[in-house]
């Protein structure tokens, strides 16, 4: 498409551009935090299968699934920290709006910056402890108790998705300092 083509865009007319770099940034750390979210809900919807397969198999044969709390236990937190890079990415965690709307363009992306910059900056170090974590529950071999389940496996999971979390603000953060903030 030659670059001085207009196409109708939510504004009006615009001229067309090329993707460049940033683009392919933003569409693919958005659809990855997509599938993130979609794997978060295949883990919530198998924790919803088992609890209720369990139950059901106590109140009517008097043999629930064996240990089914601790696997509740375990894929819990996987399936939360799932749902926050796309929550992240979709600017939908808590902000104070309130401060933003009275604030000018200038003042709105110098807290915008600073929030990122924050944002970025407790989840790196979140994301760095859950990390440490995981190796110490690998070095200790700590397993659940009836299942005997290697408790770091959920913590390995669960330092993946806050690596991931850790990408994505970053990943806005860069958009941000760039002018392409959502």
């Amino acid at each position: 498409m030659p670059a001085d083509e207009q196409v109708a865009g939510p504004g009006g007319p615009r001229t067309a551009r090329p993707p460049d770099f940033l683009d392919r940034v933003e569409a693919g750390v958005g659809l990855a935090a997509r599938a993130s979210a979609l794997f978060g809900g295949f883990v919530l919807t198998g924790i919803v299968l088992l609890v209720v397969v369990s139950v059901v198999g106590r109140k009517l044969f008097n043999t629930p699934i064996e240990g089914d709390f601790e696997l509740v236990e375990l894929f819990i937190g996987v399936a939360v920290i799932s749902f926050f890079p796309y929550c992240q990415w979709q600017r939908a965690n808590i902000n104070v709006e309130l401060v933003l709307e009275a604030a000018g363009p200038a003042l709105r992306r110098v807290l915008t910056l600073f929030n990122l910059t924050a944002f970025v900056a407790v989840i790196a170090f979140l994301t760095y402890w859950t990390i440490d974590g995981t190796f110490h529950a690998f070095a200790d071999g700590e397993e659940t108790m009836m299942l005997a389940i290697p408790i770091a496996w959920g913590y390995l999971l669960i330092s993946v998705m806050a690596t991931f979390l850790t990408v994505i603000a970053l990943a806005q953060l860069m958009l941000a300092l760039f002018g392409r903030h959502k």
